[in-house]
């Protein structure tokens, strides 16, 4: 009984270390707890060892409900800003995985291009603490009367026409597209990824991204290199594209590659 006694209190000595580090971000003097949880939590797993437990028994049990507990405790954010209202071929990227987050982030799409507006979406209980606690998430712009009346009418308008259908339908065809475009090219990776029609093409170093998006340019569609990851070039055309232009997309992404020198 002594070892799993033990063994419970370095689970919940790593969980109280993993779920104060999240927390040490905004208020440093929680890193104390941060490596009291992890020193004690080594200590107990160490007395469990020598209690007779086996050692792949020890670690994995501790493992595995370590980061299950840990999970359950924290809350899930899902940042659909670029995502969300459509872009993947989906309403939220998120129905993909079939999870519901604690937290949904939504921008951009939320006011249509016509306005600046972003949003937080939360479930029923973060809302309550929320709401007990107004002071730990103030927003200098927030509650824009102008910016809600715009991301309303946008709601309004996304769910009459349904974009995320025409994203999806079209996204097949224009991944489809550029894969065959791409095909036997002299390249250096040439892999297309995404969903709907946020697409991304890797080009396989920043040079061949910023020359495939000047040759793009001079066949008729812009395209930019990827923040993130400079050797890919980034596709996101209108969510009400037609089968014409994506086949013109498509045209002009063959005749850009066929332009270029991959490096």
């Amino acid at each position: 009984m002594t070892k799993w006694l033990l063994l419970a209190g370095a689970i919940l000595s790593e969980v109280t270390g993993s779920l104060s580090l999240k927390g040490a971000l905004d208020r440093p003097g929680l890193y104390v707890l941060v490596a009291a949880g992890y020193i004690a939590s080594f200590i107990l797993l160490a007395l469990v060892l020598r209690q007779g437990m086996a050692l792949g028994v020890a670690y994995g049990i501790w493992g595995a409900l370590g980061v299950a507990t840990t999970a359950v405790m924290s809350s899930l954010i899902f940042d659909e800003t670029q995502s969300g209202l459509g872009r993947t071929g989906r309403k939220f990227f998120l129905e993909y995985s079939g999870i519901l987050p604690d937290v949904l982030v939504m921008g951009e799409a939320l006011g249509a291009g016509v306005f600046p507006i972003a949003a937080t979406v939360f479930t029923k209980k973060l809302n309550r603490f929320m709401n007990r606690h107004p002071l730990i998430h103030l927003s200098t712009f927030g509650g824009a009367d102008l910016g809600c009346m715009a991301g309303i009418a946008a709601l309004d308008l996304y769910e009459r026409l349904k974009p995320w259908e025409n994203a999806e339908v079209m996204g097949r065809r224009l991944r489809s597209g550029i894969e065959r475009a791409l095909r036997g090219r002299r390249r250096p990776n040439g892999m297309v990824s995404g969903a709907g029609l946020l697409l991304a093409i890797d080009l396989g170093s920043p040079e061949n991204a910023l020359s495939f998006c000047r040759a793009a340019a001079r066949s008729g569609i812009l395209v930019k290199p990827g923040d993130v990851d400079a050797s890919s070039v980034l596709i996101r055309p209108s969510l009400l594209i037609t089968p014409t232009q994506t086949n013109e997309i498509i045209g002009a992404v063959e005749k850009a590659a066929a332009d270029i020198k991959f490096i």
